[in-house]
């Protein structure tokens, strides 16, 4: 059978994603966070974007370009609605009692060194001299665990004796984490080899000789000058890989995370319905640069330049419409 080329016709439906429909969608999914970066970013990039100074009222659409978002079985009347959401005013404006949103009071604290180790301290059977000494001890303790003053300096800022403050020094040493009020790495590391329930001696005796060379990471020299085989100096360095030389690092705080809501639901008394509002803190309120549509429908500007600028506007316009259905959508 002879094989040919045929044209025939097909009717099928596709759904065709413009870009302005996908960037709609791709900010809908971003944070308010991630919102407020984007438009910031854009208004550096993109000249005829600019953004409304205080309660400007919003700019009318520009006629240079056409509607990214056509119609979809409803039309919605965005001037109205932005005119009423500019007129209602942030939501710091509006609420001034003690009720309203604080920023801190998204803000959750997680448990200090010091604080795990003031617990500790009032569970421990000490009198109260030393828990005098100790509390003033914590106090000193760096967020990675260390102690770096002297007994002589505790004695004397306390006036305590000098076995009271080293006393407090060793009630804190036996603490969690352990290596917690150590001096030095040297003093950290063993403190936790000495916790340890399987001792290691060529691990304690390379801490206490040969910690230079540890450091340097000549582990045939420290095998030559203990006098053990490669194999068992490499077990020991294993062992002390696993101690841990910041005992404060778990409790080093991290930078604080803070959630900042969209919207905002209310209900202002029992026979009340709910109020929605939503939140536009820091979102910069944009509009299209009047002096670049002018610019255009002046006519002197050359072909390559009026398309440069007509694409610029319509960016724009699409990234103003984008945050509208957005903000519409959360609604």
């Amino acid at each position: 059978m002879p094989i040919e080329l045929k044209q025939l016709p097909r009717l099928q439906t596709q759904l065709v994603i413009t870009p302005a429909l996908m960037q709609a969608i791709e900010l809908l999914q971003v944070s308010r966070l991630e919102l407020v970066t984007m438009v910031k970013k854009e208004l550096e990039e993109n000249p005829a974007l600019e953004e409304v100074p205080g309660e400007e009222p919003l700019p009318e659409e520009s006629p240079l370009t056409e509607d990214p978002f056509p119609a979809q079985g409803s039309e919605i009347n965005w001037e109205e609605y932005w005119d009423g959401y500019y007129r209602e005013g942030s939501i710091a404006r509006r609420h001034s009692d003690p009720g309203e949103y604080r920023i801190l009071d998204n803000y959750c604290r997680e448990q200090s060194l010091s604080d795990y180790l003031l617990w500790q301290l009032t569970l421990s059977p000490a009198d109260p001299e030393i828990e005098k000494v100790g509390r003033y001890v914590i106090g000193l303790i760096d967020d990675d665990g260390y102690l770096r003053v002297s007994d002589e300096e505790i004695a004397d800022a306390t006036g305590s004796s000098l076995e009271r403050a080293r006393e407090a020094v060793r009630v804190l040493q036996e603490f969690d984490p352990p290596g917690v009020a150590a001096r030095t790495l040297e003093e950290c590391l063993l403190t936790q080899l000495k916790n340890r329930k399987m001792k290691e001696p060529l691990a304690e005796r390379i801490l206490r000789r040969h910690l230079a060379e540890l450091e340097k990471g000549e582990y045939d020299k420290i095998a030559q000058e203990t006098g053990a085989c490669p194999d068992a100096v490499r077990r020991a360095i294993k062992f002390i890989s696993e101690l841990e030389p910041r005992p404060g690092r778990e409790f080093t705080p991290p930078e604080p995370i803070y959630l900042v809501p969209d919207i905002f639901i209310f209900k202002l008394d029992e026979e009340s319905d709910y109020v929605i509002l939503l939140n536009d803190d820091g979102l910069p309120k944009l509009k299209i640069s009047s002096f670049y549509q002018e610019s255009i429908s002046g006519g002197t500007l050359a072909t390559e330049e009026k398309q440069y600028l007509q694409e610029r506007i319509r960016k724009a316009l699409w990234l103003i419409r984008a945050i509208h259905q957005r903000q519409h959508t959360l609604y």
